[in-house]
């Protein structure tokens, strides 16, 4: 699987309590000036031991509040 990597000063993506993770996508491809269908990518819930689809109707924020230290949010292609 395939990272997006770009040059960008974003850090961070802020987002309402409403923002569904297609939405989240929607953005991120938007900031990093890909010109490409959604339908392409995903959020993954990345762990050291393994990692998850987000599914593309959840909200974004509901997932990031119950993160624990060891997992983070990725797009992947």
């Amino acid at each position: 699987m395939n990272d997006i990597k770009f040059q960008s000063n974003y850090k961070s993506l802020l987002i309402s309590p409403r923002t569904t993770v297609i939405e989240v996508i929607q953005l991120v491809l938007q900031i990093a000036r890909i010109h490409s269908s959604t339908i392409n990518y995903r959020l993954m819930l990345v762990d050291e031991n393994a990692e998850a689809e987000i599914p593309s109707e959840l909200v974004l924020a509901a997932v990031y509040l119950n993160l624990s230290k060891t997992q983070k949010i990725v797009i992947r292609k």
